[in-house]
């Protein structure tokens, strides 16, 4: 794919500020007015951590306290929607200073009504952050903790056909760097043309989604070619059931041989959601591919559950969970298994509508089916966070 060979030294940046700017410079001055929605953040908390870098010999644990400023920006006019989010994340350790880090996140978005039928959109994010989190709520499994950042870039046009139909092409590029020398930096390209269709009824949606992925590291290099068949249905005003079925067909090559690896596969989602005034939630599986940090393509199966109940006007209750199987796409490797789970409860109590305090725990277990003896790993996590918001808003 000579074409994305071409571009991928570019920037994400480059694409993200480069679309949205492009996007701007389309807008009539009639769709400056519109409504601002400014919300400052500030998070202070404190943590205890039992096993730092996830180490099923080595544990090593202690307190650590940060401070995450950030805010949320939304401005929408008729034809005009922005929106950004950033925060920081300053967290240091009282013993263990070597982990002490600063985790970063920003994100910009835009779509604009061009034409009554055409619509245009597109969002860039930067998240920096470390492969204890991020690669196990990707893949499951948790590797030798480094720095990671990942850039995302995103564009799309979407056109009308009807008042309950529209199809538009759109194409994401994410740039994906580690810390470590042993960790694989990647690039992954996905183009795809998703056909949505509203039924007269206004209960059930369907979306046909055809996608080429284009995958490069410096170890391997993967085409994917996938289809897939979504229908939302909405069961009552604050309940929702999501399905998506599809096949996919994945190509992988290894630089350093010259082998290739060819295989078909499933992938879906079954998911029911819930959006009450007093409990929110959802609960549901699916599977899809992943990338680990040492490059490697596996297929992960993940259950998820996760709630907020409001108990009182001021107090309330959250869960979440997440089980995961993933297995490797290597032939020479077909017996690389990993089970896990993490389970996250947690209580909070607003003190008042725009501020809170929270404790939650975190547990979390992995186990590797292909190693003597399925070695297992585990941690605990215990948050005390201060949460205050400080929303504005100018029409």
């Amino acid at each position: 794919m000579n074409f994305f060979k071409k571009i991928k030294n570019k920037h994400p940046l480059y694409y993200g500020i480069g679309g949205l700017l492009f996007t701007l410079a389309l807008l009539p001055i009639s769709s400056i007015a519109g409504e601002v929605v400014f919300v400052p953040g500030l998070r202070l908390a404190v943590q205890y951590d039992d096993n730092l870098d996830f180490s099923s010999e080595n544990e090593e644990d202690d307190f650590s306290a940060s401070i995450k400023p950030g805010f949320t920006l939304n401005y929408n006019t008729e034809l005009l929607k922005l929106s950004g989010n950033a925060n920081v994340d300053f967290q240091k350790y009282y013993d263990e200073t070597d982990y002490d880090r600063t985790n970063q996140f920003y994100q910009m978005g835009a779509e604009y009504r061009a034409h009554p039928r055409w619509t245009l959109s597109g969002n860039y994010y930067f998240r920096r952050d470390e492969t204890t989190d991020s690669q196990f709520e990707e893949t499951g499994r948790t590797f030798t903790r480094e720095r990671k950042q990942t850039h995302n870039a995103r564009a799309g046009v979407r056109y009308t056909l009807t008042e309950l139909t529209d199809i538009g092409p759109a194409l994401t590029y994410r740039k994906v760097d580690y810390g470590g020398r042993d960790d694989d930096d990647y690039n992954l390209y996905f183009i795809e043309l998703p056909y949505r269709k509203q039924f007269q009824n206004q209960l059930d949606t369907i979306i046909l989604r055809p996608r080429y992925t284009y995958y490069d590291s410096d170890t391997d290099e993967a085409n994917g070619y996938r289809l897939t068949l979504s229908w939302e249905h909405l069961i009552s005003e604050t309940l929702t059931s999501h399905i998506r079925v599809g096949g996919r067909y994945t190509d992988i090559e290894d630089k350093d041989t010259g082998d290739s690896n060819s295989n078909w596969g499933g992938v879906g989602l079954i998911a029911l959601r819930k959006a009450g005034e007093t409990f929110s939630g959802q609960i549901g599986y699916s599977r899809d591919l992943g990338v680990t940090t040492e490059g490697e393509i596996i297929e992960v199966d993940r259950f998820f559950v996760s709630g907020d109940k409001r108990i009182t006007e001021r107090f309330g209750i959250l869960f979440n969970g997440n089980a995961y199987h993933s297995t490797t796409e290597n032939k020479d490797r077909p017996n690389d298994k990993v089970i896990s789970f993490e389970l996250g409860p947690a209580v909070y109590y607003m003190l008042t509508q725009d501020h809170s305090v929270r404790l939650s725990y975190n547990y979390r277990k992995e186990k590797e089916m292909d190693e003597p003896g399925n070695p297992t790993t585990d941690r605990n996590l215990v948050t005390l966070s201060f949460n205050f918001l400080f929303p504005k808003k100018w029409d």
